[in-house]
């Protein structure tokens, strides 16, 4: 019976320390994700915006050619 508390004991005190630095692991990097969405968004808005005016100059071209 004692070595079943000992496995249980071990067992726990891995298991509590693997939830602390996980917890510790979340604090960090949860922040550091948001910032890289962020960031992502960003760009991904400036592409948006930039391939928007590439398509509208190439059909002012068009019509200048076709005119």
């Amino acid at each position: 019976m004692s070595e079943l508390l000992a496995t249980l004991q071990t067992i726990g005190t891995v298991l509590g320390f693997w939830m602390v630095v996980s917890v510790a692991a979340a604090v960090v990097l949860i922040p550091w994700f948001r910032q890289q969405a962020s960031a992502n968004a960003v760009l991904s808005q400036r592409d948006r915006s930039a391939d928007w005016l590439v398509a509208v100059h190439s059909v002012d071209e068009h019509r200048v050619a076709t005119r």
